[in-house]
Formats: structure tokens, C-alpha cells, sequence
């Protein structure tokens, strides 16, 4: 499985209990509703505009 950098570093500086799978799940749960990412297909997903301008800030 492959992991990208902000997973590595935010599963690294989480409590004990979380791993990867968890932070997936609330990472998306939080980005798809809120307009950030939208599903292409199943396991496919595409930043948005409005997800653009959030990684812009986060960089």
C-alpha cells in the first residue's frame, strides 16, 4: 500500500490507536462532503477547485 507524505507525517504524530486506515477514513469523510474532493469512481477520487485553494493554503 502506498501512502503519501501528509499521511505518513500525520499518522506519526497521532495518539497510538490511530493508523492509517482510520485517518483515511476521517480524511475523506471530511473532504467529500464539504466539496473539497469529489468521487470519479470507486476508489477515484479529484480535487476541486475549492480543494485546490485549500492545498494552497495547507502549503
Amino acid at each position: 500500500m502506498h501512502y503519501t507524505d501528509i499521511e505518513k507525517k500525520t499518522v506519526a504524530t497521532c495518539l497510538r490507536f490511530a493508523t492509517s486506515n482510520t485517518f483515511r477514513k476521517q480524511f475523506y469523510d471530511y473532504l467529500l462532503p464539504n466539496g473539497y474532493i469529489k468521487r470519479v469512481s470507486r476508489g477515484v477520487y479529484k480535487i476541486t477547485q475549492k480543494g485546490e485553494k485549500l492545498l494552497e493554503i495547507l502549503n
